[in-house]
């Protein structure tokens, strides 16, 4: 194997005889920015998951191959990047999403329900296949 040295010159040192350095400029004040448009409401940007939840009451947890019936069943939107840029919507700020959904019946519900909430999904993509989450909950 051989090895090549490569020989790197030394940087020049300041010296009397060479030209101060040239000196950064220094960003506008931020009064220049006082006439730019600004947004009413500041923007949340939000990046994950959205999904459909099912949420199912029973009247107690089931054994290991029981079958059992729900006594209610919810389905609603979900998905962690879903639900906190809805509650941003409903403390008044201007939540926008970037995620993707199914392209079927629930994807639409989902994309329509975060819409009807005051989310923009002008970023959000179609996908083949969705998520949903199933939740049990014991009435008791």
């Amino acid at each position: 194997m051989m090895l090549t040295l490569l020989h790197i010159p030394p940087l020049p040192i300041n010296s009397p005889s060479s030209p101060p350095p040239r000196r950064r400029r220094c960003p506008p004040p931020m009064a220049a920015f006082a006439s730019a448009p600004q947004q009413s409401k500041p923007l949340v940007l939000g990046c994950g998951a959205v999904s459909v939840d099912y949420l199912a009451t029973v009247a107690s947890f089931p054994n290991p191959d029981d079958k059992i019936r729900s006594l209610a069943l919810k389905v609603e939107g979900g998905g962690n990047a879903g639900n906190a840029l809805t509650g941003a919507a409903r403390l008044g700020l201007s939540p926008r999403i970037i995620s993707k959904a199914s392209n079927d019946a629930l994807g639409k519900s989902i994309l329509k329900e975060l819409q009807d909430d005051g989310v923009d999904t002008s970023y959000m993509t179609g996908s083949r296949w969705g998520e949903f989450t199933l939740h049990l909950y014991n009435r008791r």
